[in-house]
């Protein structure tokens, strides 16, 4: 039996039980990875592409959730 992606473990288990397995720091290091990127995004890059990207992080989440 092949090994699962973790896209297919997180479906099998569902979002919030794939979030509560992850180590306290690496949740910890990942909203700090994804601060920093929103703050590049603000700062660098063209008007309206943080809210693009927002968006599309928004709808990825509820894809996962529904």
């Amino acid at each position: 039996m092949r090994e699962l992606t973790r896209t297919e473990a997180i479906d099998l288990v569902g979002r919030s039980e794939a979030e509560q397995a992850l180590p306290e720091q690496m949740r910890a290091d990942v909203r700090l990875l994804g601060g920093l990127l929103g703050r590049v995004l603000r700062e660098s890059g063209t008007p309206g592409l943080y809210d693009d990207v927002e968006r599309l992080r928004l709808a990825t989440i509820a894809a996962y959730t529904d």
